[in-house]
């Protein structure tokens, strides 16, 4: 592994020493932030047997079930997720789209927290495939689906929804206010946007920090500012409530899931086969902290809504 120890944080340190079989000293977690998710847990969700999907084929797919949960591609998990749409209020006789749903994770927990029917929609076959099959075997095939999307083409029933929420989504989109017009028309009135997203700070773009960022993610990024996507919203007529920095919290989850997956690895037998995918899954995560802390890119949450029907212009 081409990581050396000594420039990663301590979690991730821990993950790259036992897989290079170096045995470290126990080290305290880092203090509690002010929105921290739930203390570290040392177990690891199990892999489901009766699964069909080519998608768990990939050892990348398992390594990062075991690292983030099941249906999570990311540090986020069903109990964050409760708390983060917990302002829309949401309820039984309401829907709700997710928009870059992966594995659908985000969908299943706003379902099930709120008793909302979300239809999540994916722009990945593999993604859209495997994500229904979960949502099949835990019963909310109805509920939570999770269906194929074109984000270059977006397109979205009319006025067919309550609220559109969406985890880093965007940040990959050139054309964002298409998809922010179908949004809108996608909303009712009165309806919300809840979204996160990587976002620019400043106008640096040639650091090592940034660059490597841009060489792990895999597919072009396109960045606004947090100003642009407030501009652009309005631009699309929504309300524009909150566009709020949650960088902090967000590294304090992405240290936290790597925390319990470092711990986890001195308690349970890690299948090597994973080495791989470990490590490129681990440098890609340690490529985000390293951005997110160098503020030139930030994590923001935005929350706006549709006061009225588009204006005829």
């Amino acid at each position: 592994m081409a990581l050396a120890l000594k420039k990663v944080g301590p979690f991730a340190r821990r993950a790259l020493a036992w897989w290079n079989g170096i045995e470290l000293p126990s080290e305290a977690p880092p203090p509690s932030a002010p929105c921290a998710a739930a203390p570290v847990k040392a177990s690891l969700p199990p892999l489901v047997s009766d699964r069909k999907s080519a998608l768990w084929t990939d050892p990348r797919s398992h390594l990062i079930e075991q690292v983030w949960g099941a249906g999570f591609g990311g540090p986020v998990d069903a109990e964050w997720v409760a708390r983060f749409v917990a302002p829309l209020a949401l309820n039984s006789k309401m829907t709700a789209i997710n928009l870059g749903a992966g594995l659908g994770g985000v969908a299943r927990a706003t379902t099930l927290s709120t008793g909302t029917w979300v239809t999540g929609y994916e722009a990945k076959p593999e993604l859209v495939e495997a994500g229904m099959e979960l949502s099949t075997l835990e019963g909310l095939a109805k509920r939570a689906p999770i269906l194929p999307f074109d984000f270059a083409k977006p397109s979205l029933k009319r006025e067919s929804c309550n609220a559109v929420i969406a985890i880093n989504a965007f940040y990959t989109l050139a054309d964002k206010a298409a998809l922010y017009s179908a949004m809108f028309d996608a909303l009712r009135v009165g309806g919300h946007v809840l979204f996160a997203d990587y976002m620019a700070i400043g106008n640096k773009r040639d650091t090592p920090a940034f660059q490597e960022w841009l060489k792990l993610e895999g597919e072009p990024v396109h960045l606004s500012s947090p100003d642009e996507t407030k501009a652009a919203l309005a631009a699309a007529q929504f309300d524009v409530r909150i566009v709020e920095d949650v960088s902090p919290e967000m590294r304090h989850l992405i240290t936290l899931g790597w925390a319990r997956f470092a711990e986890a690895l001195r308690q349970t037998n890690f299948d090597r086969r994973l080495g791989v995918a470990l490590a490129d899954e681990l440098a890609l995560w340690l490529a985000r902290l390293r951005v997110l802390e160098s503020r030139e890119v930030g994590v923001f949450r935005v929350h706006a809504i549709k006061l009225n029907a588009k204006a005829k212009g």
